[in-house]
């Protein structure tokens, strides 16, 4: 679940501590797996989300909303942990600063992963997510095993720079070497490819998985095939 707090600053730099400060509210369904599965069934693609929720409203809810999207969703229900939870506090400029509680997230196991979504020419999206906290790495490198295995495409996100950098670059490069694409945001391009030139990254990471897809919020994307390097800008949109 995405709670997201926006106001008329930078709300991670000026809340009035131990006082209110006037914000905007938004809560809905997220994370960043259900977000890409959402998408593709927007897309009209067949798209399954392997996912944990808590035994609660919120992830009861959050599945409904999901199915009522088009996303045919196999789920872990926890009954000891909450649904995940992330407050979002979103800058003026768009970037969002996170506050996270994984709650049953963390749970997802190998033998949740539905063994007849795995075949040949299927394609297996990876949160990077997934890979920061056992037993749902454990669940991770099955799924990224079982794709190899079955002839799958693959594609990784490695969704936040911070716990990326806790965890350690390079076990992520190896635990996701079979990736065919990976899409990070700068931040995390420039943590993985060990520079601060975002450019070098993208290059750098497309030589490692082949393809690299480098965000770059308002400014578009870079994308490298290991060689060169082109941009798109990012569409205005409400």
């Amino acid at each position: 679940i995405d709670v997201a707090i926006s106001g008329d600053d930078d709300l991670a730099r000026t809340l009035a501590h131990g006082s209110d400060t006037p914000v905007t509210i938004v809560i809905a369904g997220g994370g960043a797996g259900g977000n890409v599965a959402a998408w593709l069934a927007h897309l009209q693609m067949s798209v399954g989300l392997v996912c944990a929720v808590g035994d609660d409203g919120a992830g009861r809810a959050a599945l409904d909303d999901l199915r009522r999207a088009g996303v045919d969703v196999h789920a872990r229900v926890d009954p000891s942990r909450p649904t995940g939870t992330v407050v979002a506090l979103a800058g003026t400029d768009g970037e969002r600063t996170m506050l996270t509680d994984r709650g049953a997230n963390v749970s997802l196991s190998p033998v949740d992963l539905p063994q007849r979504w795995f075949c040949p020419g299927a394609h297996l999206h990876l949160s990077g997510y997934t890979l920061f906290a056992t037993p749902a790495r454990d669940a991770a490198l099955a799924a990224l095993a079982l794709a190899r295995e079955r002839r799958m495409t693959v594609s990784t996100d490695p969704a936040s720079w911070a716990p990326l950098r806790d965890i350690g670059p390079a076990r992520f490069l190896e635990w996701t070497a079979s990736a065919d694409l990976c899409m990070p945001n700068a931040d995390e391009a420039c943590l993985l490819a060990d520079t601060t030139d975002v450019e070098v990254a993208a290059r750098r990471l497309a030589v490692h998985y082949g393809r690299a897809v480098v965000t770059l919020g308002a400014a578009g994307a870079i994308a490298s095939d290991g060689v060169g390097v082109v941009h798109a800008p990012a569409e205005a949109c409400e």
